[in-house]
């Protein structure tokens, strides 16, 4: 198997599993493909909001997706 295919592999598996309606800072890194240095960086700057569970934090799927959209966007 190329690189191209397992690209195309990947790809169909994120189409055929939903996001999840909240998600880790694991999760979100894996999922954008950064690290989950990146992740909490944004928390604690205020730009992702988050819930604090424990020692760990949860984010709602409509917050990443805002998030995102503010940084395609340059508002971040």
């Amino acid at each position: 198997m190329n690189l191209h295919d397992l690209i195309q592999k990947i790809d169909r598996q994120r189409k055929e599993q939903p996001i999840p309606p909240i998600l880790g800072i694991n999760e979100i890194a894996r999922l954008i493909r950064v690290d989950h240095r990146t992740v909490r960086k944004a928390i604690k700057a205020g730009e992702l909001p988050a819930l604090r569970v424990g020692r760990d934090f949860r984010i709602l799927r409509q917050d990443l997706s805002a998030w995102l959209r503010r940084m395609q966007a340059g508002q971040v």
